[in-house]
């Protein structure tokens, strides 16, 4: 292949229901030898992509197969360059996988102190561990009527949300059908508040949120018996969570820990 010219690739996927990443993986040339491999991310939260290429008579700069954060708000952010190994002749392609957030080195600070999501008197009718929905997940269930207030528990960025949804049910096939709301938090952590209401949900995705701040409305979607919420705090690599522990401080400034919350 001769004469490769400027090919422009774009990232067209969803990491909600409700929202489009605007993330973009372009290449262009930089020499008659040498192409450069960069991203364009205008969101207001970063991307964790794995790049892989198919190369004929050129080589990378870098390596081949890498897993690469890609930060908020950045235009030309360089990934890798590929070199031709004959002047004017060679080859290329590249695919990826892409998921929201930080998925290289997010953690958890478990020192951190978690705000009460919903009214501090809300009874807990599912704890950690739980043998309805909880098996694997350090998750809290609060008792709520449908369409009480929720709250940021900690600062962060609105990563993905579902508000679309009017169906519930007993059962794991219902699962899809909650409506949700994900904070990315700066330790990487992500937030999930679940089973809102319709239509429940006030901030967009990529807007910034503060400990406290009003978010939505409790519902009853999505694998559900009764009107609740769902607070759980986990990391994510390649789409396999790691469920968090957290502690709260009550409006008295009690530290309660998660698993001890009644």
């Amino acid at each position: 292949m001769k004469g490769k010219i400027l090919v422009v690739i774009l990232l067209i996927g969803i990491q909600s229901l409700s929202s489009f990443s605007q993330l973009s993986i372009k290449d262009q040339k930089i020499t008659r030898d040498l192409i450069e491999i960069y991203a364009d991310n205008p969101d207001n939260f970063p991307y964790t992509i794995l790049i892989n290429y198919n190369l004929t008579n050129c080589k990378l700069k870098n390596n081949s197969n890498k897993k690469i954060l890609i930060p908020a708000n950045v235009s030309g952010f360089s990934i890798n360059e590929i070199e031709f190994n004959k002047k004017g002749e060679g080859g290329y392609s590249f695919n990826f996988k892409y998921w929201p957030g930080n998925q290289l080195d997010a953690s958890h600070e478990d020192d951190y102190l978690y705000g009460y999501p919903c009214i501090e008197s809300a009874k807990v009718i599912q704890g950690y561990h739980g043998s309805y929905s909880h098996k694997n997940a350090k998750a809290l269930d609060f008792q709520l009527p449908i369409g009480s207030k929720i709250y940021a528990a900690r600062d962060g960025v609105i990563l993905s949300l579902k508000e679309d949804s009017n169906v519930n049910c007993k059962s794991p096939s219902c699962m899809k059908a909650a409506n949700f709301l994900l904070i990315l938090h700066a330790d990487g952590s992500i937030a999930n508040y679940a089973h809102l209401k319709q239509n429940g949900v006030l901030p967009k995705v990529g807007d910034t949120v503060i400990k406290g701040d009003l978010i939505g409305y409790s519902g009853n979607t999505g694998w559900s018996g009764t009107p609740h919420l769902h607070f759980e705090v986990y990391t994510e690599k390649e789409g396999v969570k790691n469920s968090q522990e957290t502690q709260f401080i009550n409006s008295n400034g009690k530290v309660i820990k998660g698993k001890n919350i009644k």
